[in-house]
């Protein structure tokens, strides 16, 4: 059984002290906490020690979408995390403020934008220059 962890670790000095320990067969970076370029530089520390690499969860949305860009960009990254809570939390609840949610197939891949941009478009009819009812403005 192969161990995973690292989700609540920043900084590169951390996961290169997992890496060179061998304290995990997969590391887990959360990308709101490592940021891309770090998982990118990790990415390549990993491959280097045969590691692999399933960014956690995280948000859910956004930051998913992320890791599924850089997961479809690595040798070394196998699966991403999705929740999918059924039945009252479907995966599609956590995507649908996007216009142009992914899609996860029936074989459980999902086809990646090929564009310059990640592919998202927030659903017009959410966006708002009014105050919401806590006094700040609101995006989604």
């Amino acid at each position: 059984m192969n161990l995973a962890g690292g989700e609540e670790n920043e900084g590169l000095h951390e996961f290169k002290e997992m890496l060179d320990s061998g304290a995990f067969d997969i590391l887990q970076p959360e990308i709101q906490i490592t940021g891309v370029l770090e998982i990118c530089k990790l990415l390549v520390m990993a491959e280097a020690n045969y590691s692999l690499v399933v960014p956690h969860l995280g948000d859910g949305r956004f930051g998913n979408v992320l890791k599924m860009q850089i997961a479809g960009s690595a040798t070394n990254v196998p699966y991403v995390e999705m929740g999918n809570e059924q039945p009252i939390g479907g995966y599609e609840s956590s995507y649908a403020i996007f216009e142009n949610p992914p899609v996860v197939r029936p074989d459980g891949t999902i086809k990646l934008h090929k564009g310059p941009d990640l592919g998202l478009t927030i659903r017009n009819e959410l966006l708002t220059d009014q105050p919401s009812d806590s006094g700040s403005v609101g995006v989604f």
